[in-house]
């Protein structure tokens, strides 16, 4: 191809082609990178318009449901990705290094469990039954404990078939880890020092801005109890609420949910007044025990005590 028909190649090149050029580079007195090109050559051709660059790509719907078109029209975002990569990759050197072991569980599940949410069903042909999409991994990963590892955590893909919104999405990334022989104060202890030192390998400090807010990682992290916070800042004791008092206490607080029962009463009441609260890291303890699917009694609480609601 000559340098001419090269030059008329140009007059059918798009915005999202991929071109080969054969030149001399060259870079200008401000510094700027450009080629002097000999041969031009079409490597991909875009089939479909891309978003051109002054304006970008702001359709937030689009940008959330094509990626790619993201991350060609608005290059500052790929800095999420990277910190993305970069923090699942501090997660799996700190388990690492501290003897924990990674396993892949299963995604196809016989039963779902691990969690209270709704799962994805999926018709598992070669069996003749139905499986589901796995919620969590605790109920595989305690089998391995049980088994004799000591030591587990899985970096997984969990699936829950419900509701998206700006904090909750049908398909997520999530850690689990598990190990023999510690209590809640140490698992608290070691996810304080992931936290703190995972910020620190990232911005170089403790300290951060987010939304205009600053967030002070410095450990020890805040600890606060559930059902005494919630008491606190809405003068409802929940570790007393039933099922029966759960319909007038929604109507007076103003919550609203398509069930109601004492669980997403409690629920909403910590999101009404706690959750608005809660800026810097803080360790809420103590669920009510009617919240947890899976937890285990907190050692030295008794039914007669006023905090017998809460579990670990």
């Amino acid at each position: 191809m000559t340098k001419k028909d090269s030059l008329d190649l140009l007059d059918m090149v798009d915005m999202g082609d991929i071109l080969g050029i054969e030149g001399i580079i060259n870079r200008s007195k401000r510094g700027e990178i450009s080629i002097e090109g000999n041969e031009i050559t079409i490597l991909s051709k875009s089939l479909s318009p891309m978003p051109e660059k002054f304006h970008g790509l702001s359709d937030t719907e689009l940008r959330y449901r094509k990626r790619h078109l993201d991350l060609a029209a608005n290059p500052e975002i790929r800095k999420y990705f990277i910190t993305r990569a970069k923090i699942l990759s501090y997660f799996r050197r700190f388990l690492d290094s501290r003897g924990y072991i990674e396993f892949e569980t299963p995604i196809l599940q016989p039963t779902y469990g691990g969690a209270n949410a709704e799962p994805f069903v999926t018709k598992y042909r070669a069996l003749n039954a139905d499986f589901y999409l796995r919620v969590s991994d605790e109920l595989y990963l305690k089998r391995l404990i049980i088994g004799g590892m000591e030591k587990v955590y899985e970096v997984s893909k969990d699936f829950r078939n419900e509701d998206i919104d700006s904090t909750h999405n049908p398909e997520f990334t999530q850690v689990e880890f598990y190990e023999a022989f510690k209590d809640y104060n140490a698992f608290m202890t070691m996810t304080e020092e992931l936290i703190s030192s995972l910020v620190m390998e990232l911005f170089g400090s403790y300290k951060i801005q987010y939304q205009g807010k600053e967030l002070d990682f410095t450990p020890p992290f805040r600890r606060v109890y559930w059902v005494e916070e919630v008491k606190k800042l809405s003068g409802i004791d929940v570790s007393l609420l039933t099922d029966d008092q759960a319909g007038e206490v929604a109507a007076r607080e103003g919550l609203r949910s398509s069930t109601i029962n004492a669980y997403h009463v409690a629920d909403g009441l910590f999101d009404k007044y706690v959750k608005p609260n809660l800026h810097n890291p803080t360790f809420v303890l103590d669920f009510p025990a009617y919240m947890c699917p899976l937890h285990k009694g907190r050692r030295g609480v008794t039914r007669s005590s006023a905090k017998d609601s809460r579990s670990s």
